[in-house]
């Protein structure tokens, strides 16, 4: 099951199948080819990658607007703490979200350094002293279950493709 929905020129979609993935991809706004893409996967691991399609080795930024209907979980996971990071358990990769003054979280991909397109990888969504994430107490492994949950949520709040039509039309 997958639903996808436009915004702010983002093409952002939610998929419920064995796992859930959430992904999002940047348009140029002159040649209007895709310039970013983001995904971030629940399954047995937690997976995210990030590809820029201009072969540029900066770093990935991505925008999650205070009015966009992924806000809440993007929201949450950042919490009330200045930032959150997600660490890859096989290099010095990491995400780095945090929010803005305008209500918005953005989501900063860092890369070694060439890099253009990346994947960051945590062993097992379950409690593993081989990840990072669940070594010298850190709660990153719960906020992104509870992340996940959250983006269900919304998946239920998301218009169906025939009704996805109509609000593509309002946003152009």
């Amino acid at each position: 099951m997958e639903r996808e929905i436009i915004e702010h020129n983002k093409t952002r979609s939610l998929r419920l199948d064995t796992g859930y993935m959430y992904q999002e991809s940047v348009k140029d706004p002159i040649t209007n080819g895709v310039v970013g893409f983001l995904s971030m996967v629940k399954e047995s691991d937690y997976s995210f990658s990030y590809i820029n399609f201009n072969m540029d080795t900066k770093m990935g930024i991505f925008y999650i607007e205070e009015d966009s209907v992924f806000i809440e979980p993007f929201r949450n996971l950042v919490a009330d703490d200045e930032e959150f990071r997600i660490e890859d358990d096989y290099s010095e990769r990491f995400i780095r979200l945090f929010k803005d003054d305008k209500g918005g979280v953005i989501l900063e991909v860092h890369m070694l350094p060439g890099e253009y397109d990346i994947s960051i990888e945590l062993k097992n969504i379950m409690f593993d002293l081989r990840s990072q994430a669940d070594q010298d107490g850190k709660d990153t492994k719960k906020r992104l279950s509870q992340f996940f949950d959250e983006l269900v949520q919304v998946y239920d709040k998301m218009p169906e493709e025939e009704q996805q039509k109509l609000v593509n039309q309002r946003d152009a």
